[in-house]
């Protein structure tokens, strides 16, 4: 292809990307008019070097409903010269989704910053500080270019899939071997946060100050909405009026007290953490037999200052089997104490807690991840494409989506799968003393 056709079809693809209509975008901005030439391009010579030039780009869908819930996250193949050669290089992209909603376009523009800063910031030092210890750098995707311009975010990331990595089936529990390689991450990604804020002998939030939580208050109408939800789904269930109960007369009304509550952290597990680790926000890679080998943590875009044990139980509650959650919970804190403290020693500091201590500052933030459980299991256990949109809310339109919502939710309550979680998630309620 001569250079006139190649800028020619460079055009028709930016042009494409701009004007082309998207679902759920009718009255607004197209999120994919993001994705100019002059951004790809730069993209390019970031990752690639400034003698990279750009010569064409597709963009390429490939989400389904409920992949993403507060970004508009697609794929781009770039073509490119560097030395007379003629390359290719892949990117998942994620975009502004351009809410209508003013509350909620705040909320997503701080988990922008949330996330551009960790990737600019965090991730090069959190590494830094592992490749000093002489250990493998965060299991995390690279990300060349953060571009935080207010309402007009994107974050280019390297595409995974080209490395064989790929979301486990999240209609199942993680078992075993999924959950040992996400347990060993976060203690790796936990121990590195804690070697860096001794090197920097401040607060976290004084040196990042996106790890605070800034908008999260807006997010209670939304979850007092999905907690009716699974009130009415224990009411069909049928013999929980105990649960249904204490759901609504004091689960909902304090949400966001405890909600805030669990997210307070003390030493010595104050931490740098993943904020959203659950099932839609781990990739795998498999070997030949299909057994995962590796993990890649995603969708760093609640990632905050607070106790490393809030990963740990949001983990836990919202991505196991009940059964697999009660057998397997001591074996997987202990893994994760041997694997924080070998980071720590090789960072050249002591330990920090023992593992009596570790198990009883998650049976503190064990109600965090329980929260999350209650709000989230039916989100994972959807069919695909049945996902809520949380993108497409609005103050107007809030109460319709969280009605249709409500009864999808009570149409779960036949599927054994999601029955057997939520009822594993009152069963520890109860066992807590809170119902």
């Amino acid at each position: 292809m001569d250079g006139k056709s190649e800028a020619a079809a460079a055009a028709a693809t930016a042009a494409a990307a701009s004007s082309s209509p998207s679902p759920g975008t009718t009255g607004q901005r197209n999120p994919h008019s993001l994705l100019t030439r002059d951004l790809v391009a730069s993209c390019i010579r970031a990752d690639k070097g400034e003698d990279a030039i750009l010569q064409t780009f597709e963009v390429k869908d490939f989400t389904a409903k409920g992949d993403n819930y507060m970004s508009v996250v697609t794929s781009i193949c770039a073509r490119y010269r560097q030395d007379d050669a003629y390359l290719e290089a892949n990117y998942v992209v994620k975009i502004n989704p351009q809410s209508p909603s003013p509350v909620l376009g705040a909320v997503i523009r701080e988990l922008f910053l949330k996330e551009g800063g960790f990737y600019k910031e965090i991730c090069p030092a959190l590494n830094r500080e592992l490749r000093l210890a002489g250990l493998d750098e965060l299991r995390v995707a690279r990300a060349p270019l953060v571009h935080l311009e207010a309402g007009e975010e994107v974050i280019f990331m390297e595409d995974l899939r080209k490395r064989g990595y790929r979301m486990a089936d999240r209609g199942k529990g993680l078992d075993d071997d999924h959950s040992l390689l996400v347990v060993k991450e976060l203690a790796r990604f936990h121990a590195a946060s804690v070697l860096l804020r001794k090197k920097l002998g401040v607060d976290l939030l004084e040196k990042f100050p996106f790890l605070a939580e800034a908008h999260s208050e807006a997010y209670g109408p939304f979850f007092a909405a999905l907690l009716e939800g699974t009130a009415l789904f224990a009411d069909k269930v049928g013999g929980q009026g105990h649960v249904v109960q204490y759901l609504r007369g004091k689960l909902q009304p304090k949400f966001m007290e405890y909600y805030f509550e669990q997210l307070q952290s003390e030493e010595p597990f104050i931490a740098i953490t993943h904020g959203d680790c659950w099932t839609n926000n781990m990739l795998f890679r498999y070997d030949a037999e299909s057994r995962p080998v590796e993990v890649m943590l995603v969708d760093l875009q609640v990632v905050r200052r607070s106790s490393a044990s809030t990963d740990l139980s949001y983990m836990m509650y919202t991505s196991l089997n009940g059964e697999d959650r009660r057998r397997t919970l001591d074996m997987f804190l202990y893994c994760y104490f041997t694997i924080f403290q070998e980071v720590l020693s090789a960072g050249g500091m002591e330990p920090l807690f023992t593992f009596q201590k570790l198990l009883e500052d998650y049976k503190a933030h064990r109600l965090h991840g329980i929260l999350m459980g209650l709000l989230m299991v039916p989100a994972l256990l959807r069919e695909e494409g049945q996902a809520f949109d949380m993108k497409s809310i609005t103050e107007e339109n809030l109460e319709e989506m969280m009605k249709e919502n409500q009864q999808e939710v009570v149409n779960l309550s036949e599927n054994p799968k999601v029955k057997e979680r939520f009822l594993s998630l009152f069963e520890d309620l109860t066992e807590m003393e809170l119902l």
